[in-house]
């Protein structure tokens, strides 16, 4: 049996997150195309390094094996530099987690020369494609972000009029860097316009945000917060399918090509997103809307905008789903990609 060693975050069973998840969905598909995979999990390794104590012995015990590393490069570059050195014929993949790797590279920490012995360099998008070709970094190309497009909903009853209210929802991370403070200013300069809304808010709240946040969404009739998200359970995206719009305002520095895209594609909700980062690669006049990043103002001004005319939706639902087609993860992680990178 092919065998391949895999490093990166994946958590519990009912752990969620962009790493999480995608690389729950990297390790499940190597393993539907025949392959042996010895997992390191590195979630929560800096609060608890124990964790990883298994990395050195697993791979030291397969000498010969191709080793994949989907996490932040901060977590294993030491270990990185010393395997590279005492195997460097061994093959190295990179399945590079965010959008922020060009900057961490320019600005530090990172060096160039830091990626040499990667054979491959996957990134999320084409942006990060030129920029780390800019620096001469060889062996990249470009795998886009995955779900599994399998679990779609049935959204042909789906229908938006003209006075209906307009169902909103946010799922992520829950802090401002994620747009969460933009949504609430807007929905607070909105709440005598007349205009029928409700945001439901999913997702971990930030520790040092969660008491802030939910003093201010009580100030609201129309603004929840519903706890968190499975898209692994059956209901996960039936549950999403009932909004009519995500809002997703985010400028947060790590973001790469966000999973809450292509979720809401899979349930037909379109996205009112900030164009940062990957954002503009994935959205199109055809599923939803971009704002500026970081600018309430731009954003509140398209929110209202699509609240006026919240009709006119109806036609985004279906084009959504067409498009998250292009996302499912046994068509991206390909046994044609899988053997390019690992043989």
């Amino acid at each position: 049996m092919k065998k391949v060693i895999f490093i990166g975050g994946l958590g519990r069973e009912n752990e969620f997150g962009g790493e999480l998840t995608k690389n729950k969905f990297i390790v499940r598909q190597l393993r539907n195309l025949g392959w042996n995979v010895v997992t390191v999990d590195t979630a929560g390794a800096r609060r608890n390094p124990f964790k990883i104590l298994s990395m050195p012995f697993k791979v030291a015990a397969s000498p010969n094996v191709s080793i994949i590393f989907s996490t932040c490069f901060a977590n294993i570059r030491p270990f990185f530099k010393i395997i590279s050195r005492l195997w460097p014929r061994r093959k190295y993949v990179y399945w590079v987690i965010g959008g922020n790797l060009y900057k961490r590279i320019t600005k530090g920490p990172y060096n160039v020369d830091d990626f040499d012995r990667f054979a491959a360099i996957l990134v999320e998008g084409k942006k990060m494609l030129s920029e780390l070709n800019e620096l001469g970094i060889d062996g990249i190309r470009v795998v886009p972000n995955f779900k599994d497009v399998s679990l779609i909903p049935d959204i042909s009853e789906k229908h938006i009029g003209s006075d209906d209210v307009l169902r909103c929802v946010f799922f992520s991370r829950i802090t401002p860097s994620k747009g969460v403070n933009i949504i609430l200013e807007t929905c607070r300069n909105l709440r005598d316009s007349g205009l029928n809304f409700t945001v439901d808010f999913y997702g971990v709240v930030a520790t040092d945000y969660r008491d802030e946040f939910l003093s201010e969404i009580a100030k609201f009739e129309n603004v929840s917060y519903k706890g968190v998200l499975d898209f692994f359970a059956p209901d996960g995206y039936q549950t999403l399918a009932r909004y009519h719009l995500t809002l997703f305002p985010t400028y947060w520095e790590g973001e790469g090509f966000p999973g809450v895209i292509v979720d809401s594609y899979i349930a037909g909700v379109p996205v009112l997103a900030s164009d940062w980062n990957f954002n503009g690669e994935l959205i199109d006049s055809e599923t939803g809307f971009l704002c500026k990043a970081n600018d309430q103002g731009d954003f509140e001004r398209i929110f209202r905008d699509i609240l006026i005319h919240r009709d006119s939706l109806d036609k985004h639902f279906s084009q959504c789903q067409i498009k998250a087609a292009c996302f499912d993860y046994k068509k991206v992680v390909s046994e044609n990609l899988i053997n390019e990178i690992l043989k």
